[in-house]
């Protein structure tokens, strides 16, 4: 008598579509430098507010998706942590941010925030650095030239706190920075100016499978094996 047996094959299907090498070249990582900072505050008391951004690249021809975002910064004025930040973080598809190149926006009210022991060490600041992260859905993108705001403005906790994005080596060695004055909070037109640093962040993403793959995937991999 002949018996069929099925045999689940969608994983070996993923992972012969999608090499691994694939996967991990579309995380962006620019770890901390642990020494500098850009202030990144619409309440800033240094001088006017600013809001910095750094730009980055997806270089794999496949689509990913934004799944987590880490960063690092601190509270350059005081060094104390408020007692709830209010990040703003804004994705542009454009090397330098501009409103009619906005994508995304996210307010988030609520982030992993974690004391790293380490500190800024410039001749003005020494105070502590923390590293931040958030979970993520819906944030998409394809292969191309980005660029990222990342803004803490806790004005109604704290006016003093000065917060300030970390920077890193990792990157092109360029960011940019707008100023702006009379309580204008949205200045993504700028003008911008650069700064021969890039800034820390990264992203933990998931490839995002091409339709073809999708069919493969919808269609289970499934293998029938006639045994005899």
């Amino acid at each position: 008598m002949k018996s069929v047996k099925i045999v689940w094959l969608s994983v070996a299907v993923l992972f012969i579509t999608l090499p691994s090498s694939v996967l991990f070249s579309a995380i962006v990582n620019q770890e901390p430098l642990y020494t500098n900072g850009l202030v990144s505050d619409p309440d800033n008391s240094y001088t006017v507010g600013q809001y910095a951004a750094d730009d980055f690249v997806i270089e794999v021809e496949l689509a990913v998706s934004i799944d987590k975002i880490t960063w690092w910064g601190g509270y350059v004025a005081t060094g104390t942590a408020p007692a709830s930040d209010s990040f703003y973080i804004r994705i542009f598809n454009s090397q330098i941010p501009s409103s009619s190149t906005l994508i995304y926006e996210i307010n988030m009210n609520s982030v992993s925030r974690e004391d790293t022991m380490k500190r800024f060490s410039t001749v003005v600041w020494n105070t502590p650095i923390y590293e931040y992260s958030s979970f993520l859905s819906g944030i998409y993108l394809s292969h191309g030239n980005y660029s990222i705001s990342i803004v803490n403005d806790t004005s109604f906790i704290d006016s003093d706190d000065d917060w300030a994005w970390a920077t890193s080596l990792m990157g092109n060695k360029t960011s940019y920075y707008a100023s702006f004055y009379n309580g204008v909070k949205d200045p993504e037109d700028g003008p911008w100016s650069s700064y021969d640093k890039d800034l820390s962040f990264s992203f933990e993403v998931s490839v995002i499978p091409e339709p073809a793959t999708v069919l493969l995937l919808g269609l289970g991999g499934l293998v029938i094996r006639r045994r005899r």
